[in-house]
């Protein structure tokens, strides 16, 4: 069956860099990528930038949840830092950001936590919250921890109380970290706001965050 993997490419700005698979004549911000065998290799060039632009570029894979696979790849702790924060693909950033959280809880699980990661993570979440792009809803969903299924299907063999436990730390820790921003954020919210449903789910997300 084909797979359609829509991709961009994101800058070091965050503006998608123009670009063509397989020598195409015409670039584009965004390309459709299409699977269709068992191994299928695409070789991306730009006429817009340089090539060494282009290999450090972050690429944002599946967009608009374009197929239900499970994608493997090698992206590393900045680079989904970097679609956390810039991508337009809602769905991509939410996962960057989970991909992450998770990470950070199973460090916590084996006793080592990773402050320089978890303070990285607070950074995201700064840019997050003051980004009046997205809104509220997107926020309260962005604020929202890994699940205990999916944190239990990460740690083998899995240990629930340990996982809730450190799950907690870890949301206590970066509430720590963020108390300006939270706060600031839920004394900017007016009773008719409140009234919306999407800023109820932020308030209420901030308050179990312990924002106040």
């Amino acid at each position: 069956v084909p797979i359609p993997v829509p991709i961009q490419l994101l800058g070091p700005d965050g503006v998608p860099i123009p670009f063509g698979p397989d020598a195409q004549d015409k670039d584009a911000p965004e390309q459709l990528l299409v699977l269709d065998g068992k191994e299928r290799s695409f070789t991306l060039s730009s006429q817009n930038v340089d090539v060494e632009a282009l290999q450090s570029a972050v690429p944002s894979w599946l967009r608009g949840f374009s197929a239900p696979v499970t994608l493997q790849d090698d992206l590393s702790v900045d680079e989904r830092l970097h679609l956390a924060a810039y991508d337009s693909d809602l769905f991509n950033r939410w996962d960057a950001l989970q991909n992450l959280l998770t990470k950070a809880i199973l460090a916590r699980l084996a006793s080592a936590a990773d402050t320089e990661l978890e303070a990285k993570i607070a950074d995201s979440y700064k840019m997050v919250l003051s980004d009046k792009s997205v809104n509220a809803e997107f926020q309260a969903l962005m604020m929202r921890l890994p699940s205990q299924a999916v944190l239990e299907a990460a740690h083998i063999p899995a240990d629930p109380p340990a996982i809730f436990t450190q799950k907690l730390a870890l949301q206590a820790q970066l509430s720590t970290m963020l108390s300006s921003e939270i706060t600031a954020l839920y004394k900017d919210f007016r009773p008719l706001e409140t009234a919306y449903s999407g800023a109820r789910a932020l308030q209420n997300m901030i308050l179990s965050w312990g924002g106040s």
